[in-house]
Formats: structure tokens, sequence, C-alpha cells
């Protein structure tokens, strides 16, 4: 399921600004626990009592269903509008986007729109409340009172919720605070289409071809491999891993609603194979672990998830948003409490998934091509807690008759002149020397070399070799 933090940012009267922050990963969800009606224990009989007159029966109350998850928006009365995302089991919220409409507080004028980093917070009963300084993109113009003095704090945001018995309707109320002023209003909203296209499942697992080229094979006898170990602390997450007993073991306690990642291999791939054994020891309602895969940032992913309810899901993160391609599905493959074998198969836009080598399902999607793979924990709930125990992780590229790794290719660098000097590549200082300098990059997207003050930009079909010479 990547973690940072946000600070108080001052800015200036009057003016229009784009601003990016990165806040919280917020994970998906698992099934509320049913709630529990306690019968009081039997008491001594006593003398009977003659019969009262029998009453009517109130009807009884309908049990709310779960929020509907997907897109809502909402008009939020003398602020503007509000839009947020429902997860895909209901147990988590998070706010969009608000707009401003020649907002007004005791002199403080906003008029636009605002993108927040990450601002989340669970649903319980119901019920939900975001907080959170405003961090984020804006699109914003903004003003205060002479009596502010000539700079700008942004303001703190408060949106508390509560669905209705449908779970299609919700309302609440709005509190926006600035340094020496605070307002507050209604909202009202409904859900809306889920924002994520329907992917097709297909009926038998695809046959996606050999997986020859070994990149990782760890059974955690020791640390070879340089995995994270040790504390770690960011505010929203509590966390020690350590390798012990051959087995990677994470240690965590959620401060806020959480996904924890960690990478497997400083490499990106394309086409490839991964496995890994899983299990979660010990944990409170709601976690789950597994997979990350085609990682190209912290806002753009995929992940391939179990619970110990013996459900599986798979979630697209794309720019921060979280879409359901596999919707969380009970699966008699997950052996719960137990350790339970994983394994992606990816090749292009084709995804297949086995639990404990039985094909649990496939699915088709082209947002992310590449990227990084890794492990990945989730906790639901600030106070949650969990232990979870990784073995025998596997990874193995397609590779090309020519001995490339699908999907990536070759640019050779030839330097004709004798010494060395020293280049860009994507961003990256690099030394070539004399004679032939490869670099295997990925395929099909543009690589830029800058020599001499030269940009170069190159794009190479898969499988194939593009040659540069320099002086």
């Amino acid at each position: 399921m990547m973690p940072q933090h946000s600070s108080k940012q001052l800015f200036c009267v009057l003016f229009v600004i784009l601003l990016s922050f990165c806040l919280t990963g917020c994970g998906p969800s698992a099934t509320p626990a049913a709630a529990v009606t306690l019968t009081p224990a039997a008491t001594s009989t006593s003398a009977p009592t003659s019969t009262p007159a029998p009453t009517d029966t109130p009807a009884p109350t309908p049990t709310p269903v779960l929020p509907r998850p997907g897109a809502w928006n909402a008009a939020a009365v003398s602020l503007g509008g509000l839009t947020f995302e429902v997860s895909p089991k209901s147990r988590n919220l998070q706010l969009t986007t608000v707009e401003f409409m020649n907002f007004n507080c005791q002199g403080y004028q906003l008029d636009g729109n605002w993108i927040p980093d990450k601002h989340s917070g669970g649903i319980e009963s119901g019920h939900f409340t975001v907080t959170g300084r405003m961090d984020g993109e804006m699109h914003l113009s903004m003003s205060q009172p002479a009596s502010a003095g000539s700079t700008f704090y942004f303001p703190d945001v408060s949106i508390d919720g509560k669905f209705d018995e449908t779970g299609a309707k919700a309302s609440g109320t709005w509190t926006i605070k600035f340094t020496d002023a605070e307002c507050s209003g209604s909202w009202m909203g409904s859900a809306l289409e889920q924002l994520a296209e329907v992917k097709i499942t297909p009926t038998n697992p695809p046959s996606l071809g050999e997986f020859s080229g070994s990149v990782l094979k760890d059974a955690f006898n020791n640390n070879n491999n340089s995995w994270y170990v040790g504390d770690w602390n960011d505010g929203l997450v509590k966390s020690t891993r350590s390798i012990e007993g051959g087995k990677y073991r994470w240690t965590l306690r959620a401060l806020k609603p959480v996904t924890l990642t960690g990478l497997a291999v400083a490499e990106e791939v394309v086409d490839f194979k991964l496995g890994v054994d899983v299990k979660i020891v010990e944990s409170s309602t709601n976690a789950s672990l597994g997979l990350m895969f085609r990682q190209i940032d912290d806002a753009n992913r995929y992940y391939f998830l179990i619970s110990d309810e013996g459900e599986f899901a798979v979630f697209l993160v794309d720019q921060n948003q979280w879409i359901s391609l596999i919707d969380w599905t009970p699966t008699s493959a997950i052996n719960p409490g137990e350790e339970n074998r994983l394994k992606i198969e990816a090749v292009g836009d084709q995804f297949a998934f086995y639990i404990n080598n039985t094909w649990v399902g496939g699915t088709k999607d082209n947002t992310h091509s590449h990227g990084y793979v890794g492990l990945v924990t989730s906790l639901d709930a600030a106070g949650d807690e969990g232990t979870f125990e990784f073995d025998d992780i596997d990874l193995y590229q397609a590779m090309c008759d020519n001995g490339t790794p699908m999907g990536k290719a070759f640019v050779n660098l030839f330097k004709s002149s004798p010494g060395e000097m020293t280049i860009l590549f994507n961003g990256m200082q690099v030394t070539v020397r004399s004679g032939d300098n490869l670099f295997l990059v990925v395929a099909d997207i543009n690589n830029e070399f800058v020599i001499g003050g030269n940009s170069i930009n190159v794009t190479t079909p898969s499988c194939k070799q593009n040659r540069i010479e320099i002086k």
C-alpha cells in the first residue's frame, strides 16, 4: 500500500498559485466487522403478573448499507463544491477537489480550485472526518484583510459527514480556519458513476510466455540484497523491519490509514514474473499485504493484495487516485492465518494473478507500462497494528532473442576520442569512456542524453539497439 508530510507555507496577497506537496498514501479498505448485539443474562423468575394489553410492534430500523464506492460530488453552502472518492470497500474517503466560488470568510477571499494531496479519513458507521492544512495543487485567487499584514497563511480545513441509509447520499459540515478567522457551513452530496473503466476479467488464465531472465532470488537467510531494516516513524506509521529466522518481518502500528511499501530491486522491469510467500502473523481488522508492481513514483503504481478474510484485490494507483481493477473477491485459494504464495505475470497490458499456484483472475490495463516492483502492507485505521512476513521472493524477466530484457533496449554511446567525459543521462551524471558505452533503457519511451550542452533525445524499440557516436 509511500509517506510524506506537510508544513505551513507563507504566500503573498492577491496572487494565483500552483503548488504541489505530497501527503499520505491511503490504502484500500476492508469490509467492516458486523455489529454484535449482546443478550442480557437470564434473571430469576418473579411472581406472575397480569399480562398487559398488546401494543403495536414498531417496524424494524433498516440496516444502513455501505457508502457507494467511487466518485461523489457535493454542493457546499457559501463555499462552492466538494468532490471525493470512497474506497472500493467503503472504509475510507479521500477528498479530491474543493471549489471556492467567491468565498469570503471575514475578509479572507478565495476563488478557484484546490486539489488536495491525499487528505483522507476512515469511514466508521457511516461517519467520516477529513482534516488537514491546505496543501496540494491550487489554482486560486486569494486576498486577505489589511489587518492580517502582508503575508497569507494557508488555512486549516475540516470536513465532517454522514452517509444516509441508502449509501448513495451524504451530508455534513465544513470548517475553514485562518490565522484570525473561522467560517463554517453545510454540504450535501451524492454518488456518481464509478470513475474506473470496467475491466474484463478473462475466464481462463492467459499464456503470457516464458520468463527466463533471473533478476532476484532471495530466501532472506541474510541481507545481501540490502532490504530496508530498522525502525521507521514518519507520522503516518511506526514500523520495525527485520530479517530473522529466514523471514523478512514487518511490525507496524498505523498512526493514520497507511499503505507501506518496500522496493525489491533498484531496477525497472517491463514484462516479468514476480512471486513471494506472504503471511499475516497477527493483525487488527482490515489488514492486507501483497505485491507492488510497475511503480513509477509514489503516485503511480499497481497493487496485488490479499486479506486474512480470504479475499484478494488488484488496484491501479494513477496520480494518487485508487482505481479498482479487480474488487475485493473471496477465493478458496487463500489459506487464512497461514503462508500463501502470490505470483504475478505481466506482459504488456495483460496481467495474470495466482495464489498458491491457483489462477484467481486476470485483467488488462495500459496505464503504467513499466516500473519498479516490491512488497506492500496496508492498515485501514489509526491504531491498527499488524505483523507481516515475506519469504522466498523471486523475479524473472521475459527475454528477447538477443538477450535484452523484453520491453527494454540498448543505447550505445560510442566515444571515438580517447579519455573520459561527463554527460547527463535522463538527468543523472554519468561518465563515458573511449569506445562502447551501453545504456539499458526502457523501450519506446524518450531517453535524454545531454552531451557538451547539446540535448539528444532517443527512443529505441524493444529488443533493439541505437548507436550514437560522440567525440
